[in-house]
């Protein structure tokens, strides 16, 4: 099931393992459940930037997280022109630059596919910077950010061939995934009820417009559905990634709530045009995962069908390394977490 606050001790505290002090970046919703664990239990100096996003804002409400300060930044992206998204661009690395030299001592920083953190970083002199990766085709965020990091990090399923060319002369360290392992619980006994849960973007991200697929059709094919439209805060933030354990299934035009609800042992029907590694690493082990890419793809609702009518029971057998994965490169005992 989902473990939105994982169980921590008082020796969690203590420990060998030094834990510099560090700056925790978060521009995406699924970056909050992600870090969580590691933010709670981390260095007491410690600082989270995170992007001014409803959904992120309702997880992290107000200007401390885990009792470390909280520093917002703008979003350069969403319904916005091309201009105002640089000058929010620039507005952020004003801010970044600003709050990082205010508080000295920061010694890493941590970002997942987020590059002006990372590029800042490396210009006030941060000696340790990991920038995490998991979406090959965000070539803006390689170009950028990738020989300002000191350690680059992907998943195992990371697919070379998509990514910018600027990758291929960098060192990358490889770890197990999806990063959703680290907050999401296989449940494999399905509830009584025919209810399809359906999670629709708004579809201004940065690769929005050349992934996203109506899902008018699929809507009017399910008799019932609920739907979790991105940008509207639930009245349990927290719960978001385990809705779907209350449901049949799950429509999704977003990778990230598809991934976490095939890890949760839902048959997932991904309404995407969407290329990862990841998606493609699951479905290789047996992920109950279908891709439907328009209206013209029948085969695929008929599999569908079939998906819904006999679920697998299905449990990802990479499950069990991503926290150690995860530890190990950002140097927490086992005690700590």
């Amino acid at each position: 099931m989902f473990n939105a606050f994982p169980h921590f001790t008082s020796s969690m505290t203590s420990g060998d393992v030094h834990r510099p002090t560090t700056a925790w970046v978060i521009d995406h919703p699924s970056h909050v459940h992600v870090l969580d664990r590691f933010i709670r239990s981390s260095n007491e100096k410690d600082i989270v930037f995170a992007v001014e996003r409803k959904e992120v804002q309702s997880l992290i409400d107000g200007s401390r997280f885990h009792g470390k300060p909280v520093h917002w930044l703008p979003r350069p992206s969403g319904s916005i022109s091309m201009l105002r998204r640089a000058f929010r661009a620039m507005v952020r690395q004003r801010r970044i630059r600003r709050i990082l030299v205010q508080h000295q001592g920061v010694e890493r920083i941590v970002a997942i596919n987020a590059p002006l953190e990372i590029k800042v970083a490396r210009q006030v002199g941060i000696g340790e910077r990991i920038l995490v990766l998991d979406v090959e085709i965000d070539h803006l965020v390689q170009r950028l950010a990738a020989r300002s990091a000191t350690m680059i990090v992907v998943p195992t399923d990371w697919m070379d061939d998509l990514a910018h060319p600027c990758m291929s002369s960098l060192e990358i360290k490889r770890l197990r995934g999806p990063w959703a392992h680290l907050y999401v619980r296989n449940q494999t006994e399905l509830p009584s009820t025919d209810t399809i849960l359906i999670r629709r973007l708004r579809g201004d991200g940065n690769h929005d417009r050349d992934e996203m697929v109506s899902i008018t059709q699929l809507m009017e094919r399910s008799p019932s559905f609920i739907v979790w439209d991105e940008d509207i805060p639930l009245d349990e933030p927290w719960q978001g990634p385990g809705l779907s354990q209350d449901v049949r299934a799950v429509i999704s035009q977003s990778v990230t709530v598809a991934i976490e609800a095939a890890l949760v042992g839902r048959p997932v029907l991904l309404a995407s045009r969407a290329k990862r590694g990841v998606i493609d690493g699951l479905i290789e082990r047996g992920a109950p995962i279908l891709r439907w890419t328009g209206s013209d793809d029948n085969s695929i609702l008929k599999r569908w069908e079939i998906l819904l009518n006999d679920p697998p029971k299905w449990r990802d057998p990479q499950g069990g390394d991503v926290l150690g994965d995860w530890t190990e490169i950002l140097r927490f005992s086992p005690t700590q977490i």
